[in-house]
């Protein structure tokens, strides 16, 4: 079995280019705290402030760490989360840890509440 193969960087060009209308960011190895504080370091960026989803509200950040990057049954819950996120049927998982990002917030190094 191969796998998907290896991450890699994605140029904020390609990003901006597909627009997405949700973003998830649960990167390998960050924990909430963790990538509460990339997703400031993305805020500082005129690209990100661009996309639809920043400008919707429609960006989450996930315990990547914990819920996809590491196999097991929790992958079970990620995979009925993301569901529920993707088709708009927020449906909550006990204990799933994300936040739903507010742009203003992070700019303000505010804290994101959970819905």
């Amino acid at each position: 079995m191969s796998g998907g193969g290896k991450s890699f960087p994605v140029d904020p060009s390609a990003v901006v280019q597909m627009d997405p209308d949700l973003i998830i960011l649960a990167p390998c190895g960050l924990n909430l705290d963790m990538t509460r504080r990339e997703a400031k370091l993305l805020s500082r960026h005129s690209w990100w402030q661009s996309l639809r989803a920043v400008r919707n509200g429609k960006v989450v950040i996930v315990d990547g760490d914990a819920m996809f990057n590491r196999p097991g049954p929790r992958l079970v819950d990620a995979l009925e989360w993301l569901y529920s996120v993707i088709n708009d049927e927020f449906m909550a998982v006990d204990n799933f840890p994300f936040e739903w990002i507010n742009q203003s917030q992070i700019e303000m190094g505010g804290e994101s509440v959970e819905e």
